[in-house]
């Protein structure tokens, strides 16, 4: 299997497109310097997910030292231009964070998936509302913990227990909300608390290890084996 990854050449002050990576070698692509890893994965689509604000919230993050920004790397698994989402790479740009995120896109399989989800330390979302979750849950499975805003499904997968030892990541504050033309709600994610919540995370490797732990046992009963288990009583109760 081979996927398409697009990172920034700082000789050629140019993105680089490069097809036919074979996915055995996706982590030195994406990480040649094992630096932590930040997991966005989601569509680039309309204006739903807020990766532009994922993205402000990122530059906040590195722009607060130097040994940070050496450190850390954002990779985005999302089309960074879509003709119904945004240009990412434009954004990248005025945010002057292109050396340190990149991007792979294209139709995974199950086992591209879970290599890309390996290589990654932490799940990030800015979305403005979430249904189920799918990708919050796969990241989980391998031992991702999560860091997304504090709104719709988020809040329950991720977890805002008051005793903070029993959830699956942190939850960053929301600034603000608006409501669409059909009456559904947005959240706007806070990015500079956003920043912060990455910030303290990646400086916590126990809480880190503790969250990591939690993750795995709520991805675990969400296995499809179970699930169907609960689909077939349901449809049988039905009848």
């Amino acid at each position: 299997e081979t996927v398409t990854i697009s990172k920034y050449n700082n000789d050629k002050k140019e993105w680089i497109q490069t097809e036919g990576v074979p996915i055995s070698e996706l982590s030195h692509v994406i990480n040649p310097y094992n630096k932590f890893v930040f997991l966005f994965v989601g569509a680039n689509h309309m204006i739903r997910k807020k990766i532009e604000r994922l993205l402000k919230a990122y530059q906040i993050l590195i722009k607060q030292s130097k040994q940070l920004e050496d450190r850390i790397h954002l990779h985005l698994h999302t089309d960074p231009i879509s003709s119904t989402g945004i240009d990412l790479l434009q954004v990248a740009n005025r945010f002057n964070i292109q050396n340190n995120i990149s991007f792979s896109y294209g139709n995974w399989s199950e086992s591209g998936l879970n290599i890309l989800y390996n290589i990654a330390d932490i799940g990030i979302s800015a979305s403005s509302s979430e249904g189920f979750g799918l990708d919050t849950l796969q990241s989980m499975s391998v031992g991702n913990l999560y860091i997304g805003p504090d709104c719709t499904s988020l809040s329950e997968l991720i977890g805002n227990d008051v005793d903070k030892t029993k959830n699956r990541g942190l939850l960053a504050d929301i600034q603000a909300e608006y409501i669409l033309q059909d009456l559904t709600y947005r959240s706007l994610v806070d990015e500079r608390d956003l920043a912060s919540k990455m910030k303290q995370i990646y400086s916590d490797k126990k809480l880190r290890e503790q969250y990591s732990t939690n993750a795995i046992k709520f991805a675990f009963q969400y296995r499809w084996s179970e699930i169907c288990k609960q689909w077939d009583s349901l449809l049988r109760k039905m009848k």
